[in-house]
């Protein structure tokens, strides 16, 4: 079965919070997250534990589900090796 999802990118200027209870409120069964610090309604790879175990219950209460976690590291393209690296490496994290 093919889920209806909303990525958290189509509200840069929500929180992560607000951006589960719209997905939710508009029907969607699912959200993508973005990773990165630039993004209000996103996380990173400094988010603590505690802070996505909070994340998930506020989903699961939305009845909202986490399909993936999207990271945003534009220096993939990069021609620099050790800049491409990089971000590479964050992506992994």
């Amino acid at each position: 079965m093919i889920k209806l999802s909303m990525h958290t990118m189509a509200t840069p200027e929500l929180t992560l919070d607000q951006s589960i209870q719209l997905a939710s409120q508009l029907g969607f069964d699912c959200i993508e997250i973005v990773s990165d610090e630039r993004y209000a309604c996103g996380i990173t790879n400094a988010t603590p534990d505690h802070e996505l175990k909070r994340i998930s219950a506020i989903a699961a209460d939305q009845d909202v589900g986490i399909v993936g976690v999207v990271p945003y590291f534009q220096g993939i393209n990069s021609l620099d090796a050790v800049e491409r690296q990089a971000s590479i490496d964050g992506m992994k994290r």
